[in-house]
């Protein structure tokens, strides 16, 4: 019953006198700690994150760095939207032995290191005075490109945070938001501009099933009107018991409402269904309070095999709505 609820303020703790703070909140959870974890729990089900998308009139920005237990992951891609091109850089790092990701969402710094790596700096920083993180990036891409980002984000009011049970002592942990103010500059070969855009962040940690199928909708952008808004929709992994998908958020200029009604995928986007200039629908049963046409320009994939016991990948696709 909790996680059909929403409460504004969360525990400072996400285990309290030993069970875990199940529902959803309109702000993060400091301490977002385990139980006690055994060996195999840490490598093989314990999943992590720090991701941010940076939107302004010409690019699309992706960050990343995560700590899946038997491997960390850190890419960087950056969308043109003037030429409609994409470039990125991506690395691994067995037993994600250089990736950091922070103690929270609210605390401390992500970051990658790894010696002679592409990607010299990659962190996510959270500073309270700022309200918000610091990310900053040197990477030289994949296509030779040098890329330099300072970017300053200020979290709205309310963001939204959700501690689900994906089944007997495996809690899964995740605080969102989108839609909010970031500024700093952004360099490419050495090319300097103001970099003014609207953000969004993912920061996630869990226990999580050893089948995850996961799709997911970010969109952060100003209308014409200069209004930002903010969407974060999944399917997939966080279901109450009816079916309805509980991590369904939208933010308009920084007021954040919780997307309470069921929505319809027309499609399997790990199926095929996401192809260039075919059109992906996302909308609510009466196609009236919520309806986004998506098309489909451009993608990136990072995956990690080892034999056909693990597996994991990942697609981020760019485009129209």
């Amino acid at each position: 019953p909790l996680l059909d609820t929403f409460t504004s303020a969360p525990p400072a703790d996400m285990l309290v006198n030993g069970k875990y703070s199940f529902g959803r909140y309109s702000k993060p959870i400091l301490r977002p700690d385990f139980h006690s974890l055994t060996l195999a729990q840490t490598v093989f089900q314990k999943k992590e994150w720090s991701f941010f998308s940076f939107t302004s009139d010409r690019y699309l920005v992706g960050i990343a760095i995560g700590n899946v237990g038997y491997i960390g992951s850190s890419f960087v891609y950056v969308f043109d939207k003037k030429f409609g091109n994409t470039t990125q850089v991506s690395e691994l790092s067995p037993l994600a032995l250089r990736a950091s990701v922070s103690p929270s969402s609210i605390s401390g710094c992500s970051t990658w290191t790894r010696p002679l790596s592409k990607m010299p700096v990659n962190s996510h920083c959270y500073d309270g005075a700022l309200g918000g993180s610091k990310v900053l990036v040197d990477a030289t891409l994949d296509n030779g490109m040098t890329l330099s980002l300072d970017i300053q984000t200020t979290l709205p009011p309310q963001s939204f945070a959700l501690v689900f049970p994906l089944g007997p002592r495996r809690p899964s942990y995740t605080h969102k938001a989108a839609g909010f103010r970031s500024k700093g500059s952004l360099k490419l070969n050495g090319k300097a501009a103001p970099f003014a855009a609207v953000g969004l962040s993912d920061w996630t940690r869990g226990l999580h099933r050893r089948l995850t199928l996961w799709f997911w909708v970010g969109l952060s952008l100003v209308t014409e009107e200069g209004v930002r808004l903010g969407l974060q929709l999944s399917t997939g992994v966080y279901q109450n018991s009816a079916g309805m998908d509980l991590e369904n958020v939208a933010w308009v200029d920084d007021e954040m409402s919780v997307l309470d009604f069921p929505i319809q995928w027309s499609g399997t986007p790990g199926n095929g269904d996401l192809q260039p200039g075919k059109v992906f629908q996302i909308k609510t049963k009466d196609g009236e309070t919520l309806k986004l046409d998506y098309t489909m320009q451009n993608e990136v994939l990072s995956s990690a095999h080892a034999g056909s016991l693990i597996s994991t990948d990942l697609k981020h696709t760019f485009g129209i709505y």
